[in-house]
């Protein structure tokens, strides 16, 4: 891969579960594996400070909030649009527009109110955001979550 002018050499490693560049969710043997490198984006998500510690857990029909923070490169000045980066079992993500001046924020997440029992997953927020004819994507680090559902609730709640 040629980066700046360079040859550059990145390792991949085929069968590696669940990697951050490549979204899967299941181990599978690759033979032939085709990559394209991307311009980097002009901006940087993270997940925001107070974070819970661990996983994420939000009861079935609730609604929590998440903090975020992005970082924006000098040039930068466009909205940047938060979104899921797929459907996730059990659980909703409303969308966010981070206007030109935020860099911190909270995005909404709900507990699906028929889930039924122990939903666990990992989420993944991505910004989207276009600079003139280019559209650039971030995905933050994967972060794990529980739902719990009406069912598990109630054998928790009879202990």
């Amino acid at each position: 891969v040629k980066i700046d002018g360079k040859d550059e050499e990145i390792p991949v490693k085929v069968s590696e579960e669940l990697t951050q560049a490549f979204f899967i969710n299941h181990t599978m043997p690759l033979e032939n594996l085709n990559v394209a490198v991307l311009e980097k984006a002009p901006f940087k998500l993270e997940w925001g400070k107070d974070m819970p510690e661990g996983d994420v857990s939000v009861n079935a029909g609730n609604t929590d909030v998440l903090n975020m923070k992005i970082t924006r490169n000098p040039d930068f000045k466009g909205t940047i649009r938060i979104t899921a980066y797929r459907s996730m079992r059990g659980l909703s993500v409303e969308q966010y527009t981070v206007k030109p001046d935020e860099t911190e924020f909270q995005i909404k997440i709900k507990g699906n109110p028929n889930a039924m029992g122990l939903i666990e997953d990992e989420m993944f927020i991505c910004a989207n955001a276009r600079k003139g004819s280019e559209v650039y994507m971030f995905v933050a680090p994967a972060l794990k979550y529980k739902v719990h559902g009406k069912a598990e609730l109630n054998l928790t709640n009879k202990k």
